[in-house]
């Protein structure tokens, strides 16, 4: 928290307290909303390239078909490249913006919650290359010609499935990243402390989906345990979008 003070001709000092950078404990809806706005887009771009590019495209357990489907769409596959990136970008954007709105409840928390937000977006979009490199295999430019068409299927394929391994890797940096984000909400006052719950759910379940994803990778309770995280970033990105903040009612 930040103060202010107003010197008075007699000498007197007046002090207003601050935060998020507004008078009088008043945080600004206005961040709030503008961080609702980010999430909701990078939740957008995220279920885009997953639900309607990968899940479409990419045939499980059937080479030839996961081939034949991107050649046929390669652009709604680069498409889908080009929204997980946005996707990364706006990870690390929207923590940054949150830590505006966040950082007087406790800003080594707040800086924690940019810092895990941007490793995970980093490992993201590292981690993206493996889409492109799956692209390139199934080019057919002239330089693959010593490769068979059946190489050339199998290492695509390798490289898809490497990529549901690293953004499995950069999952735990997803779910990390809400664990002070939750503490943040839970400790604000201006926040309805739930979410803050909702969130160290999140970290727990997510956790355990992604360590699942290597342990047993023939289970298929990975994604089971990411809906938990799941009802909890959409239920507060709607909130920061539509209602904002709460408003305290000693605050002009």
């Amino acid at each position: 928290m930040s103060f202010a003070a107003i010197v008075l001709p007699n000498g007197e000092k007046i002090v207003n307290s601050y935060v998020g950078d507004q008078p009088n404990g008043a945080p600004d809806t206005k961040i709030a909303r503008f961080a609702g706005v980010l999430w909701i887009l990078m939740s957008i771009s995220g279920a885009f390239s997953q639900i309607f590019v990968r899940g479409s495209l990419i045939v499980p357990g059937n080479i030839s078909a996961t081939a034949n489907n991107i050649r046929s769409a390669e652009l709604l596959f680069r498409f889908g490249f080009v929204c997980d990136l946005t996707m990364m970008l706006l990870l690390p954007a929207t923590a940054m913006v949150l830590y505006k709105l966040l950082y007087a409840a406790n800003r080594n928390r707040a800086a924690l919650m940019v810092l895990l937000a941007a490793l995970g977006a980093a490992l993201g979009m590292l981690n993206c290359l493996n889409e492109l490199l799956a692209l390139r295999l199934l080019g057919g430019s002239e330089y693959l010609n010593a490769f068979s068409p059946d190489q050339l299927q199998a290492q695509a394929m390798l490289y898809l499935q490497t990529y549901e391994d690293g953004y499995a890797i950069a999952e735990v940096f997803f779910m990390l990243w809400v664990l002070p984000l939750g503490m943040l909400v839970y400790k604000s006052g201006f926040l309805p402390r739930i979410f803050g719950v909702l969130f160290f759910c999140e970290t727990a379940f997510g956790l355990a989906g992604s360590f699942t994803h290597f342990l047993f990778p023939s289970a298929g309770i990975h994604d089971l345990l990411l809906i938990p995280g799941a009802c909890a970033e959409i239920s507060f990105m709607l909130w920061l979008a539509i209602k904002g903040i709460k408003k305290n009612k000693q605050s002009h």
